[in-house]
């Protein structure tokens, strides 16, 4: 099913700065099929549901962002160390996750 999310804004970077333009965001399955401030979608018969995102931020997908939240809290609490070092102190060894 498509969805169509209109009026959406999103925050967009380029060499000039941050700017929150709003636009039109069309979401075909699972994949975004396109995105645009004035994009007029193709009418080919297909259902397409229509939401209002007036006011309303649009932000990625984070996928898998679970993983490496816990070294949030290390931040400042080790020297500056080589990754493969900061990550032993920062994930237990397997052995000791398993019963």
């Amino acid at each position: 099913m498509r969805k169509i999310l209109r009026n959406v804004r999103i925050i967009a970077a380029d060499r000039e700065g941050l700017s929150g333009e709003s636009v039109n965001i069309l979401i075909d399955g699972t994949r975004i099929a396109g995105i645009g401030a004035n994009t007029a979608f193709p009418d080919d018969g297909d259902a397409c549901e229509e939401i209002d995102g007036t006011d309303h931020l649009v932000l990625p997908g984070l996928i898998n962002g679970h993983f490496h939240s816990p070294a949030n809290l290390w931040k400042g609490r080790l020297p500056g160390l080589p990754l493969e070092v900061f990550m032993l102190n920062e994930v237990p060894p397997l052995g000791d996750a398993i019963p």
